[in-house]
C-alpha cells in the first residue's frame, strides 16, 4: 500500500510538471516585462517635456488651456476661453499698439497682444500693414471738480459749424453735455474727430478747436493716482476716484475730470465701466466679457412687428407682447401690395423679408393636430394588417 500510494503521488506530481511545462514559460514573461520597462524608460526623456511643460498651440482661433511654452522666436499670447479659463497661444509677432490716427504698422503677420484691441489693416502702397488700435473711450467731462456738472456748448456757439475755438461752458443739464472721445492721445468730439478739446489761455476757457498735433494743450494723458495715496488697510472701503486727463507741460497743467462714461455703440464691443447711453431712446444691454466681467453696450430701440393678419413689417423686428411669436409672412404678394410698411426691392421686384407677430397656437389646435397624427397611425396599422 505504501509503495502504491507513493507511486500515485509521484504520478500526480509528474502530471503537474507536465502541465506547467506545457503552459507559457515564466522566463519569457519576465523577459518581455523587462523589455517593456526599458522601452518606457528610454522614452521618458523625450516625452517628459510634452507631458509636463507642453507646447502652446499656434493655430489661429485656438489656444491651450494649460501651462505651456512657445519655442523662440514665437511669442506667447494670453487669451481667455468662453468659460473664463486662461489659455495661451503662440504667435509670430505682436502688432504695434497705436492710438487712432497713427500710421505705425508692420507688414508681417501679427496679432494684438491684448485681444480686446481691434487689429486694423491700413494698406500702405497697396500692401497690407497691420496695427492694433487702442479702443476709444467715450465720456463727458467737467472742469474744476464741480460734481454733477459737465461741459456743454455755450449759447453763442451752440449752432456753430466752424471748429475754430468753439467755447464750452459748465452746466448742470446733463442732456446737453458734449459727448467726447479719448483715443489715447487726444480728446475729440465724438462725432467730429477733427475737433479737439483744448484749454484756451486767451479768455481762459475750455473749447473745441481744429486738431493740431504740435499743440501740447491738445495732447492728453490720464493722470494716475500715486501708490502712496492708496489706503494700506484692506478693511477701509475704497472710494472710486474720477478719471482725470491732463494736457500741457508734463501732461499735468490743464486737467478735466470724467463726469459720466458713455456706453459704446460699436458692434462686438462693450464698456466695462459704469455708463449710460448718449441717446436716451437707446437701450443699454448688460453683457459679459470672456473673462466673466460685467460690461454694457447701447443699441437702438427695436422695431415692433405688426400683429395685423393682412400686414407685415419688413426687416428685423420684435414682438411687443412676450406671449406672441414672430413668423415670416408670405414671400410675395400677388397684384398690388397691401397698405403696410413693406418695401419692394429694386430691380427684380422681390419683396424683402417680412414678419408679423401672432399669439401662440391654442390648446385646441394642438389637440386636433395630435388627434390627426394618431388617426393616421391607426389607419396605417389597419392597412398593414389587411395586407398581411
Amino acid at each position: 500500500l505504501i509503495v502504491r500510494c507513493s507511486k500515485v503521488k509521484m504520478s500526480r506530481k509528474g502530471g503537474s510538471n507536465r502541465a506547467t511545462a506545457e503552459g507559457w514559460p515564466v522566463e519569457w514573461t519576465c523577459a518581455a516585462a523587462v523589455l517593456l520597462i526599458l522601452c518606457a524608460m528610454s522614452q521618458v526623456g523625450r516625452l517628459a517635456p510634452s507631458l509636463f511643460i507642453g507646447q502652446c498651440t499656434s493655430l489661429s482661433g485656438m489656444c491651450t488651456p494649460a501651462s505651456c511654452t512657445c519655442t523662440p522666436p514665437l511669442r506667447m499670447r494670453e487669451l481667455v476661453t468662453q468659460d473664463a479659463q486662461a489659455c495661451f497661444q503662440c504667435v509670430a509677432e505682436f502688432c504695434p499698439a497705436v492710438s487712432e490716427g497713427e500710421e505705425v504698422c508692420t507688414t508681417t503677420a501679427c496679432e494684438c497682444e491684448d485681444p480686446t484691441w481691434p487689429r486694423v489693416d491700413i494698406q500702405v502702397d497697396g500692401q497690407s500693414c497691420w496695427q492694433c488700435v487702442r479702443p476709444s473711450l467715450d465720456f463727458t467731462v467737467r472742469s474744476g471738480g464741480r460734481e454733477g456738472s459737465c461741459l456743454a456748448f455755450a449759447e453763442s456757439t451752440a449752432d456753430s459749424t466752424h471748429p475754430s475755438q468753439v467755447k464750452l461752458r459748465e452746466t448742470k443739464n446733463r442732456s446737453v453735455c458734449v459727448p467726447l472721445r479719448y483715443n489715447g492721445v487726444r480728446i475729440t468730439h465724438k462725432h467730429k474727430n477733427h475737433s479737439c478739446l483744448a484749454w484756451h489761455p486767451f479768455g481762459a476757457f475750455w473749447g473745441l478747436s481744429e486738431c493740431d498735433a504740435r499743440n501740447d494743450r491738445m495732447t492728453f494723458h490720464q493722470l494716475l493716482p500715486d501708490a502712496d495715496d492708496e489706503p494700506t488697510n484692506s478693511q477701509v472701503p475704497t472710494i472710486a476716484e474720477p478719471q482725470v486727463y491732463c494736457s500741457g507741460h508734463n501732461a499735468s497743467e490743464f486737467c478735466v475730470e470724467v463726469s459720466e462714461s458713455l456706453c459704446t455703440e460699436e458692434d462686438g464691443r462693450c464698456s466695462t465701466e459704469k455708463c449710460r447711453c448718449e441717446d436716451p431712446s437707446w437701450h443699454r444691454q448688460e453683457l459679459q466679457t470672456l473673462s466673466g466681467a460685467q460690461c454694457f453696450s447701447c443699441v437702438p430701440p427695436a422695431t415692433l412687428c405688426t400683429t395685423s393678419g393682412d400686414m407685415c413689417t419688413s426687416g428685423p423686428c420684435e414682438c411687443a407682447d412676450p406671449s406672441h411669436v414672430k413668423v415670416l409672412a408670405s414671400a410675395a404678394f400677388e397684384g398690388d401690395a397691401p397698405e403696410d410698411n413693406t418695401t419692394l426691392s429694386e430691380g427684380d421686384g422681390q419683396q424683402a423679408p417680412c414678419f408679423r407677430c401672432q399669439p401662440l397656437r391654442s390648446r385646441d389646435s394642438e389637440a386636433s393636430t395630435l388627434a390627426t397624427f394618431v388617426l393616421f397611425v391607426i389607419v396605417g396599422l389597419a392597412g398593414g394588417c389587411c395586407v398581411r
